[in-house]
C-alpha cells in the first residue's frame, strides 16, 4: 500500500500539471480555499487517514455571547490609534500553564522583543469559545464576529456568485474531478467558500489600513487565507510561523507557490527544518528559532519509570493495541498515553484501558512541557511531540511494532532509537545514547537579530 506521503506527492503533481492554482475569481485562487480538506477526503479513502476523531461541538449561546464581545472589541479596534502596527494571527488551540492560556508560537516572541510600534494579536475561538486568562490578554482582539458574519451572508449570496461565475466554477469542478473523481461536487462549497472569502477581505483590508498594519505573523495559512489576501492586496509582507514537524510531503503544505496566498516568508523553529517541504522557494524559509524554548521547564521531578506514549487521530488503534502489549509485559513501568487535542478514545477503547493499573490517560489540559519534564523516556510515531522531546534530550523510542511497522527515513534513524520487537523495550530503555545530542538544530535558540531586521525591513 502506498503511504500517505507518497499518495500526496504523486496526487500534488497532477494537480499542478492541471493548472488548478490559475483559476481565480476576484483575485482569490479558488484551489487553496478547499484543497487542504479534498487531499484529507481523498487520504481517507486510501488510507483511512484521519487528522481529528473528536467531533466538534458548539454551545450556540457561547457562540452569540463572543460574537458580540467580539463585534465590539473590533470596533475599539477600528477607533483606536495604531501607528507601525505589527499583526500576530494566533493559533487557535492555546495552551495552559499555571491556569493561565497562551500561544506558545507567538506570546513568548512577543513578550521577549521590545517593539518600537504596536502590537495587536487578532485571535479566533476554537469551536465557538475563548478560553481565559490569556497572557497578553490587553493586545487581544476576538475576531469571531467576522467570521460568522462573512459565513452567514456567503449562505444569501453565493447563489449570485454561482450565477454569476458559473462557467469559471463549472470549469474548475471539471479539473478537479478529472483528478479526485467524478464524485467531487463542489459547486456549491467553493461558491460559498468564495463568497465567505470575499467579504472576510474586505473586512481585513479595512483593519489593516486603520491599523496601520505593516506586517502580518499567522500560525498555519489554511486557517488565515482571508487574511493572507487581504493583506497581499495591500502589499503588507506575510510571515507564517512554523507550527508542527514537516520532513515530507504533506497534506496541507506540498504543491507549488501561489505568492497570492502563500507567506512572504515561513520561519521554521530551526536550521533542521529549512527544507522543501513547506511549499516556499528556499531563499524565502529563515529559521528564526523558537522563543518558547527559553521558557521550558527543566527536569526537577522526574517519575521513575514514567513512559510517555504519544498518540494522534491517524495511529489511535494502532498505538493503543502496542501501548497494552508493552504494559502487560513490562508490569514496573507506567504507560502514560497522551492523545492529542483532537484525538479521542471510543467507549471500548477506554474500557480496555481501565483494565490496566499501569495505563493511564494524561488529559491535554496539563501541560505538554510539564509532562516532559516528567519522564526521561517517550514513545510513538510521526508527531512534533516527539522532535520536542528530542530537543529536551530525552530518550525518544520510535515504535516499529505491529501495525505501526514502516520504512524510516535517514534523518529518522539518525535522531531516533527504533524499536523493533517487543523483547527488546526494556534494553532500549536502559541503553541512553548519545542522539540527544544530534537534536540542536531542531529547535534553535531565538534569533532576535533575525527579528529585528524583519520588523525594520
Amino acid at each position: 500500500m502506498r503511504t500517505n506521503k507518497q499518495l500526496i506527492q504523486d496526487i500534488s503533481e497532477e494537480e499542478v500539471s492541471s493548472n488548478l492554482d490559475d483559476f481565480e475569481i476576484y483575485d482569490i485562487p479558488l484551489w487553496r480555499m478547499i484543497r487542504f480538506q479534498v487531499r484529507l477526503s481523498y487520504l481517507k479513502t486510501k488510507t483511512n487517514f484521519t487528522n481529528k476523531s473528536v467531533p466538534l461541538k458548539i454551545n450556540l449561546v457561547q457562540v452569540l455571547k463572543w460574537f458580540a464581545i467580539s463585534m465590539i472589541e473590533i470596533l475599539k479596534l477600528l477607533l483606536s490609534r495604531k501607528h507601525n502596527t505589527t499583526c500576530f494571527f494566533a493559533f487557535p488551540r492555546l495552551e495552559n500553564r499555571n491556569g493561565i492560556y497562551f500561544d506558545k508560537f507567538t506570546d513568548p516572541l512577543i513578550n521577549s522583543y521590545q517593539f518600537s510600534g504596536d502590537v495587536i494579536i487578532l485571535q479566533r475561538s476554537l469551536g465557538g469559545n475563548y478560553l481565559s486568562p490569556r497572557r497578553n490578554e490587553n493586545l487581544v482582539y476576538k475576531t469571531d464576529a467576522l467570521l460568522y458574519f462573512s459565513k452567514f451572508i456567503s449562505l444569501v449570496l453565493f447563489p449570485v456568485i454561482l450565477f454569476l461565475n458559473i462557467k469559471t466554477i463549472r470549469d474548475f469542478e471539471l479539473k478537479v474531478q478529472k483528478i479526485y473523481g467524478s464524485e467531487i461536487k463542489i459547486k456549491r462549497s467553493i461558491s460559498n467558500a468564495l463568497t465567505a472569502t470575499k467579504l472576510s477581505v474586505i473586512f481585513y483590508k479595512l483593519i489593516f489600513r486603520v491599523s496601520n498594519v505593516k506586517r502580518i505573523f499567522v500560525v498555519n495559512k489554511d486557517i488565515f487565507i482571508s487574511q493572507i489576501i487581504a493583506a497581499k492586496q495591500l502589499g503588507i509582507t506575510v510571515y507564517e510561523f512554523q507550527h508542527g514537524a514537516t520532513s515530507g510531503p504533506t497534506a496541507l503544505y506540498t504543491g507549488s507557490y501561489n505568492s497570492k496566498v502563500d507567506p512572504d516568508y515561513f520561519l521554521t523553529f530551526g536550521s533542521f527544518w529549512v527544507n522543501k517541504h513547506f511549499g516556499v522557494p528556499h531563499n524565502r524559509i529563515l529559521n528564526l528559532g523558537w522563543a518558547y524554548k527559553q521558557e521550558q521547564t527543566s527536569d526537577t521531578n522526574i517519575v521513575d519509570h514514567r513512559i510517555l506514549c504519544i498518540s494522534s487521530p491517524s495511529i489511535t488503534s494502532k498505538i493503543l493495541d502496542i501501548v497494552v502489549k508493552l504494559a502487560r509485559l513490562y508490569r514496573l513501568y507506567s504507560f502514560i498515553l497522551r492523545l492529542h487535542p483532537q484525538e479521542q478514545l471510543t467507549a471500548s477503547q477506554s474500557k480496555r484501558i481501565a483494565t490496566l493499573q499501569n495505563v493511564k490517560v494524561e488529559t491535554v489540559n496539563f501541560n505538554l512541557n510539564e509532562s516532559l519534564s516528567l519522564t526521561t523516556t517517550v514513545i510513538g510515531d510521526k508527531s512534533t511531540v516527539l522532535f520536542e522531546a528530542l530537543s529536551l534530550d530525552k530518550q525518544v523510542l520510535l515504535l516499529n511494532l505491529d501495525e505501526l511497522k514502516r520504512t524510516y527515513s535517514k534523518e529518522e534513524k539518525e535522531l531516533f532509537t527504533i524499536v523493533n520487537n517487543y523483547k527488546d523495550f526494556e534494553t532500549l530503555l536502559s541503553h541512553k545514547d548519545d542522539k540527544g545530542s544530534k537534536s540542536n538544530d531542531i529547535y534553535s535558540n531565538f534569533d532576535k537579530s533575525l527579528f529585528k531586521d524583519i520588523l525594520n525591513d
